[in-house]
């Protein structure tokens, strides 16, 4: 193991994330979360601390929480200023109806259409029932395998991570489908936008 500093057992990890044994093994068998490392000859299982947040993840949406989406239609020119602006609206309103909001802001994004037009679903976790918000729906993610990655930096430059992951994609053979879903682990309101994480 040559990253072994960074690397818990899996009850050590467990315990971190607050999960159970048996919840990292149902993962792990589901395909959503896989052991940095396992040990070939004690079959041990260990995670890296950096998968702590994709657990955590996990469990909040496979627990009783529900995802509140707000659609928005917009034009890639105004992507970034009217999803902003969407997420925290929608953020505000469910504040105000006294709810708590579990995960960082999330969208779901169409592909343009014709007249370069995106529909983009604006989300956020909360615990059920859903709270009463205008024009918000429930809705559901389906799971499967996905390619994922990491963008460090402006919402500006995602361009580019988008280029670099449907490369990735298309050099495997794989096709794309669903919703792109982004998931935004800071607040550009309290980070400079080269420490965005996306």
């Amino acid at each position: 193991m040559s990253d072994a500093g960074n690397l818990m057992p899996i009850g050590r990890f467990a315990r971190s994330c607050r999960l159970s044994i048996k919840a990292l093994r149902h993962y792990d068998s589901e395909g959503l979360l896989a052991p940095a490392h396992i040990d070939p000859f004690s079959g041990y299982r260990y995670y890296a601390r950096s998968q702590a947040r994709d657990a955590i993840l996990i469990a909040m949406l496979r627990s009783s929480s529900i995802l509140v989406a707000q659609p928005i239609t917009t034009s890639q020119d105004r992507l970034i200023p009217d999803t902003t602006h969407a997420i925290y609206t929608l953020m505000r309103a469910i504040r105000a109806a006294g709810r708590d909001i579990l995960m960082p802001g999330l969208c779901l994004n169409e592909y343009d259409d014709s007249e370069d037009r995106i529909t983009v679903y604006c989300c956020a976790a909360v615990e059920a029932p859903p709270p009463s918000v205008t024009d918000a729906n429930v809705v559901e993610l389906d799971g499967g395998e996905v390619a994922s990655l990491m963008h460090r930096g402006p919402y500006e430059e995602l361009a580019v991570a988008y280029h670099a992951l449907y490369a990735w994609v298309q050099e495997r053979g794989h096709d794309e489908a669903g919703l792109v879903r982004e998931v935004y682990d800071n607040d550009p309101a309290h980070v400079d936008a080269s420490e965005l994480l996306t």
